[in-house]
């Protein structure tokens, strides 16, 4: 009987360690000595997203430091009042994504950050940008569209891709 159960858990340890072993395509991403995937798609949570901000200039940011959060948190929430508390991130472990569209004269217009993946030398975030057709209605408003989001805290360059909906 015991050797029945030893055979059993030295089956079990070997399949475990089959999904570890060195592959031809991406390595594996969770194996010490196997090297970084060649892309790894990364989940994120929205910080804020909307159509009103104080940042009026197209910009995509990442931001890896609570002093450069701040700033970007008050230049963001500077018509508000009052303002609301800057929302928490943990930078040794994370990061914020921000992508803003810039001033557009109308409503109509959004910006989503629909996926973020990690290269071994870039993060690629993929943003959906709307905007209205010459046809729709839309209220005569000035909007700023922006998507901020909290990722795992990578240290690589940022290219930003955008996509229509």
């Amino acid at each position: 009987m015991r050797t029945k159960i030893l055979a059993g858990v030295a089956v079990g340890g070997v399949l475990l360690l089959a999904g570890c072993l060195p592959r031809a395509d991406t390595g594996c991403p969770t194996c010490p000595g196997e090297g970084p995937p060649t892309r790894l798609e990364l989940d994120f949570d929205t910080v804020a997203q909307g159509t009103s901000s104080g940042v009026r200039d197209a910009r995509q940011v990442l931001v890896r430091d609570g002093g450069t959060w701040a700033a970007l948190w008050r230049q963001h929430a500077a018509d508000v009042d009052p303002q609301p508390p800057l929302p928490e991130a943990d930078f040794s472990r994370e990061m914020i994504v921000a992508f803003f569209l810039g001033e557009r004269p109308t409503a109509g217009y959004s910006v989503e950050i629909r996926r973020i993946t990690l290269r071994p030398d870039r993060l690629v975030v993929r943003v959906a940008v709307t905007q209205p057709g010459s046809d729709d209605p839309v209220a005569q408003v000035l909007t700023q569209p922006f998507h901020m989001v909290k990722v795992q805290r990578a240290e690589v360059s940022a290219e930003f891709e955008t996509l229509e909906p």
